[in-house]
């Protein structure tokens, strides 16, 4: 990696993850990380992006930022404790309702 900057940087989802690594895979071989990402995103990276984004956009609107939406997308909680869990570093709150909402997406996802 030496000589490379960072021009930007996004959290991703999974399925756009999996979506870029199969891209550069078909253009060359991947780094030993891509290939492992590429394996873990294909085995849980199962909700279609544009599902995932409009889940996210539904978070986001709740208050919490972009990162942390995606973060709750791609682990799907199952438990207000785990939604908690995953907000809690987040300097915004949700109230039960919110989290309620949130468990709900996820389940859709």
């Amino acid at each position: 990696m030496i000589g490379k900057e960072i021009i930007s940087q996004k959290a991703l989802t999974l399925a756009e993850l999996k979506n870029i690594l199969q891209k550069r895979e078909k253009e060359g071989e991947l780094s030993f990380e891509q290939k492992t990402a590429l394996e873990y995103a294909k085995e849980f990276g199962k909700t279609p992006v544009k599902k995932a984004q409009e889940a996210i956009a539904k978070i986001t609107e709740m208050g919490l930022d972009e990162d942390t939406a995606t973060s709750i997308v791609n682990v799907k909680p199952a438990s207000k404790e785990q939604v908690n869990l995953i907000i809690e570093h987040s300097r915004a709150k949700l109230k039960d309702a919110q989290v309620k909402e949130v468990l709900d997406l996820c389940v859709a996802l």
